[in-house]
């Protein structure tokens, strides 16, 4: 009787080590799930901040590339220097006023970069 009392109570002790042992790992499996749930959803923010950014970029080309467009459109129109007299061309005021506001704009690209002069020009 003490013998299988005594295989009785190591069969119980040995379950009761097995049943912690699965608790224990069914805790590291959802610790690990957890983990790589959060590592997805970094890298969904990642793709997400790279995609915004190069958007931007795409837009920032784009708007150089429309003004650059107008200030050749205005450039067209004026006459080179006149080599003989030395004198300069005389630019209507409503070009020189376009002109000035093409400077601004491209500036405040530049600015709103923040990546220096003439960096949204840049190919």
């Amino acid at each position: 009787m003490v013998v299988l009392a005594h295989l009785y109570t190591n069969h119980v002790e040995v379950a009761y080590m097995e049943a912690v042992a699965l608790k224990r790992q069914e805790e590291l499996i959802r610790e690990d799930e957890a983990v790589v749930q959060v590592e997805t959803e970094l890298q969904a923010k990642q793709e997400t901040i790279e995609k915004e950014k190069r958007s931007k970029k795409k837009q920032a080309k784009r708007r150089c590339k429309d003004l650059a467009a107008k200030a050749n459109g205005l450039l067209r129109g004026v006459r080179p220097l006149d080599e003989s007299s030395g004198e300069e061309p005389d630019l209507p005021s409503i070009v020189a006023a376009k002109a000035n506001d093409l400077l601004r704009g491209v500036r405040s690209l530049d600015e709103s970069s923040g990546e220096g002069p003439n960096h949204a020009c840049k190919d």
